[in-house]
């Protein structure tokens, strides 16, 4: 069997060992059931393989809400964006419209995102396209060993098994934290073979694999793992230098060798450019809320923490993500000894980088202060965990090939099993005294492992002939460690779509594009309301408009400003939204979670009701008096001016944009009125990024659009193009003539446009030197041809 197509079916038969529940039986690697998003889904469980602990299909996986309310609705954007035509970049459907791509730890663009949203966005798709790129990632690893590293299948098997059964892994290879993760093994592989032989095809390779990654945009394991790439990179490209090098002096060497390395990264950086340009400047000009990201202070973490970087046996915490397991760092131990050259290198770095990441995510007391320092603060401690499992999954299939080479080391073998012995003992015995959660059995259990690891290593260890018997054994050994961790039972695939709640449907049909304001979880839960296209005021995008923030805290929900945009924290919220505030955003229904007793009183005695879903625990109340999307107001005020009680009312605009009030003074608009009707105002067209409206009016006057004024937001009259400015603190206003207008908004941010100028002559360098390469081989053949004739 060729070696290609072998690392398939062995990256397949891996993947389908692991999943047996989700390929055969309709498990779902989708995390929609898991967390309510719209009122109760109707969900299944199947497993095939038992599980020690809890059967909850939510045990052993971090941070639900984060692929539930933010990477499941960024596919279903996606989706609706690519077929039908509309911009992705601005999203009108929470926050009063909000920023589409252009987030720190949004992934719309990524290669994982497009792919399930090109086949759908479906539970299936999602589950489909999550297999198939851990497929892509575990044949990747095959081909890094059994190709570039010249090991054995037994080698790269043990790297795919420690990259797939590790806690990280285990816990976010469906999420958009643990994307770049799932990407490095084939970043890694195009990297490093490009740098193995430098053809124009590998180079174009490399380039679309980092592209890829850029778009995935999770900043801070994007950091770790491009750290650890990058280094296994170096030493790879240190490992085998070119013969015209080796005279060189050293900083010339490694001058080159630098060179080499940012040729990709600056090519797949210019091609990208209309993504991450974006996101640079809206994070330059975002809200406050990002910069909590920057000021952390690691959580500190008790030592017992410690143990769970080797085996959770012991340990009763279903929802720690850490773990890497005792045969994996015993291999690496009893390994380093017998490597040379490369493969000591390789477990050098491995070594280093992933422990010290484990001493980050367990907050070890020695290295601790490293996570206060100015941007490592900004990494979660279980982000760590993504280094230490890319860096050990590495370094495991370079130990094993070591050892089936030239065996392992006894004596490391012995310090290796003391120290974990010891280890283990301590952590039992400290678990009891403080009274910690700790199983007997898991401590007996886990010892005697480290037993048998010391045992095997002693008997291979003078036996040659049983060096690859060793290396089998251990990986078993290894893969049964890690595959006993596992929950093995998952949600069965189901779409929340298939089975919409009543009053999801009643909003649907009556809302006739004006906005919900949601309280609670049992309601349509943040980003959910895009999916069904029910515009709502609330959001749970880090990268929130700054000046639509400071109007939800101060007039929608006051009582309790989270990280996030959402009313509902506790059964006891009260109501206290400004009701003039809710008119000025066009807000027709309040929807409100009936376990929020105390804000459904206060929303029931100031609104009649108009929908009651029994079996959602929802009720929907209507606003009568909201504005409308689009209206015409006769008077503009300087924000200064009025009686801050008064309240937001159509027929008196507030402002502070100079510009806006010096036109509207000119063209003779009063400061106040009682209320006069000015005309008419109706939206004809409305998409993403853009929205038209047909004014009539009698007299000069201020249309207000009554959605999130942003900077990237043009306006054009009749054609010219108007000053748009910001009026009643956060939605659109522009000075209109009387009689009959048409208004044009589009969304045309100057960094997009610059940035596709960027990625455009990008494209067009990099075909320039596509051509001239294959004239090259053309000139170099037809030469050849010359010398034969």
């Amino acid at each position: 069997m060729p070696r290609a197509l072998a690392s398939l079916a062995a990256a397949a038969v891996i993947a389908v060992a692991v999943f047996p529940e989700v390929v055969f039986l309709g498990g779902s690697l989708s995390p929609v059931g898991l967390a309510q998003v719209v009122g109760p889904v109707p969900t299944r469980t199947v497993s095939v393989y038992p599980s020690v602990g809890s059967n909850a299909p939510t045990a052993g996986i971090r941070d639900i809400g984060a692929r539930v309310w933010q990477l499941v609705p960024a596919t279903k954007i996606m989706k609706r964006a690519i077929w039908s035509g509309e911009s992705p970049f601005w999203n009108p459907y929470p926050a009063a419209g909000s920023l589409g791509p252009e987030t720190l730890a949004d992934i719309k663009f990524s290669p994982f995102v497009l792919s399930i949203a090109l086949l759908g966005a479906s539970a299936t798709a999602f589950t489909f396209v999550t297999l198939a790129f851990i497929v892509g990632a575990l044949f990747c690893l095959q081909e890094l060993f059994t190709r570039t590293f010249r090991a054995s299948r037994v080698a790269a098997t043990a790297s795919c098994i420690v990259w797939l059964l590790t806690g990280f892994a285990v816990s976010d290879v469906n999420s958009q934290i643990g994307a770049p993760y799932v990407l490095f093994p084939v970043l890694l592989y195009a990297l490093v073979e490009y740098q193995r032989r430098r053809t124009i095809s590998r180079f174009l390779a490399a380039v679309a694999v980092y592209s890829g990654f850029i778009l995935t945009t999770f900043v801070s394991i994007q950091v770790l793992v491009l750290l650890f790439v990058h280094a296994v990179l170096w030493v790879f490209d240190v490992s085998h230098p070119r013969p015209a090098e080796l005279e060189m002096p050293r900083t010339d060497r490694i001058r080159r060798q630098f060179s080499r390395q940012i040729a990709v990264p600056i090519v797949a950086a210019g091609l990208t450019a209309y993504v991450w340009i974006p996101d640079v400047v809206a994070a330059l000009h975002g809200g406050a809320d990002l910069s909590l990201y920057g000021k952390r202070v690691p959580a500190a973490k008790a030592n017992l923490d410690l143990l769970k970087v080797l085996t959770r046996w012991p340990m009763h915490d279903a929802a720690w993500s850490g773990y890497i397991g005792i045969v994996a760092l015993m291999l690496l131990a009893v390994a380093l000894p017998r490597a040379e050259g490369l493969q000591r290198r390789l477990l050098v770095l491995a070594g280093v980088l992933g422990l010290f990441a484990l001493t980050q995510q367990t907050g070890f007391v020695f290295l601790r202060p490293v996570g206060y320092l100015p941007g490592f603060r900004s990494i979660n401690a279980d982000y760590w965990a993504a280094l230490a499992g890319a860096s050990i999954a590495v370094g495991v299939g370079v130990a094993v090939s070591v050892i089936e080479a030239r065996g392992p080391s006894a004596q490391a073998a012995r310090i290796a099993g003391g120290v974990f012995t010891i280890w283990l003992a301590a952590s039992w015995i400290g678990s009891a005294v403080t009274g910690h959660p700790y199983s007997t059995w898991g401590f007996v259990a886990a010892t005697l492992l480290v037993l048998l690891v010391v045992v095997l290593v002693h008997v291979a260890a003078t036996r040659p002939h049983r060096h690859r018997a060793l290396a089998m054994i251990a990986v078993v050994l290894m893969a049964f460690e890690l595959f006993s961790y596992h929950n093995h039972v998952h949600i069965r695939r189901v779409d929340v779509e298939s089975s919409t709640p009543q009053y999801v449907t009643f909003l649907q049909q009556h809302l006739d594009g004006d906005r919900i304001l949601n309280a609670g979880r049992a309601g349509l839960y943040p980003e959910w309301g895009e999916v069904f296209g029910i515009p709502q005021l609330e959001t749970v995008n880090i990268m929130q408009i700054p000046s639509y923030r400071a109007f939800y805290v101060n007039n929608v929900d006051p009582t309790d400003p989270g990280l996030f945009l959402e009313v509902g924290h506790s059964a006891f919220t009260p109501f206290s939204a400004s009701p003039t505030a809710l008119d000025l955003m066009s807000v027709k229904y309040l929807v409100v979670d009936q376990g929020l007793t105390t804000y459904d009183t206060g929303v029931r005695a100031a609104y009649p009701l108009a929908f009651v879903d029994q079996r959602a625990g929802v009720r929907v109340y209507e606003n009568p008096q909201r504005f409308p999307r689009a209206y015409l107001s006769p008077a503009l005020t300087r924000a200064d001016a009025p009686d801050p009680a008064s309240g937001f009312s159509e027929a008196n605009t507030i402002t502070q944009d100079s510009d806006l009030l010096s036109a509207a003074s000119r063209a003779g608009m009063p400061p106040t009125t009682t209320g006069a009707n000015v005309g008419t105002a109706q939206v004809v067209e409305y998409r993403n990024d853009q929205v038209r409206v047909e004014v009539d009016a009698e007299t000069a006057a201020v249309l207000v659009l009554t959605d999130s004024y942003y900077r990237g937001w043009h306006v054009t009259v009749n054609g010219k193009s108007q000053h748009l400015a910001r009026v009643d603190e956060t939605v659109r206003g522009v000075l209109v003539p009387a009689g009959q207008s048409t208004v044009l908004f589009r969304y045309r941010p100057p960094a997009r446009s610059d940035a596709a100028w960027i990625s455009t002559a990008t494209i067009v360098l990099l075909a320039a030197l596509v051509l001239s390469e294959l004239r090259v081989q053309m000139l170099a053949r037809a030469k050849r041809i010359e010398e034969l004739e």
